[in-house]
């Protein structure tokens, strides 16, 4: 959500400056934000921050509309003060695998999960990385995507 501040936060420098702003310029400006890590597609890897129940079902609701129900290697990462049983309820009936995993600062741990996943998945299969945007930054930080999307997590 900071790149949303930071669009709105530029319209009201616009407008400190004497330059017109208006509700439509918001809305636009609002429209055109992008959060990384919210059903997020690079590849045949998903990541998704999902870490509540609403968010996980959301994605649960996704991949089946997209049809990818058993082709599905969850990296699944929360941290523990989350409703760890509805979030897994939501998505592990999705999975053909399911790795569970603490997300907290061991960067390296995560990064060597994702190879190995990797090494793991099948041409049909899609790897979806959620339950908290420490386990992405984790997968990524090793990852191919670590240096284009590092400031954004």
């Amino acid at each position: 959500m900071t790149t949303a501040y930071l669009s709105i936060g530029s319209n009201l420098g616009d407008r400190q400056r004497h330059l017109p702003t208006t509700p439509e310029n918001r809305q636009l400006a609002l429209s055109q934000v992008t959060l990384f890590g919210r059903l997020t597609v690079t590849g045949r890897v998903i990541y998704d921050g999902a870490h509540n129940p609403a968010g996980a079902q959301q994605l649960a609701n996704e991949l089946n509309r997209w049809v990818l129900r058993g082709h599905v290697i969850l990296i699944l990462g929360m941290l523990a003060d989350k409703d760890t049983a509805a979030i897994q309820a939501a998505l592990t009936p999705l999975a053909r695998q399911v790795i569970r995993l603490i997300a907290d600062n061991q960067r390296a741990t995560l990064g060597e999960t994702m190879t190995q996943v990797k090494q793991l998945a099948t041409a049909a299969d899609w790897i979806v990385v959620a339950g908290s945007f420490y386990t992405i930054k984790g997968v990524m930080t090793h990852g191919d995507l670590a240096s284009e999307h590092d400031a954004f997590i």
